[in-house]
């Protein structure tokens, strides 16, 4: 992130249910649903957006607010 000059880092596809948040080396869980505020210098793990064998959902930052959701 630092080479690259980013303040977020998002990625997809983790085949967890609902959201994992790592920042300043603490990394959280999140329910479908919940609206998370994303600080600064931290990545984004959303679920995957296919059928499996854990729940899949959809991730939608909000740049007003530097909030996300993971719905499914």
């Amino acid at each position: 992130m630092c080479s690259n000059r980013c303040e977020i880092c998002f990625s997809g596809h983790g085949h967890i249910e609902g959201v994992k948040v790592a920042s300043r080396g603490i990394v959280k869980d999140f329910a479908f649903g919940e609206s998370i505020r994303i600080e600064k210098d931290s990545a984004v793990i959303g679920s995957c957006i296919v059928r499996g064998k854990n729940k899949s959902g959809v991730l939608f930052f909000n740049t007003n607010e530097n909030s996300c959701t993971n719905i499914r």
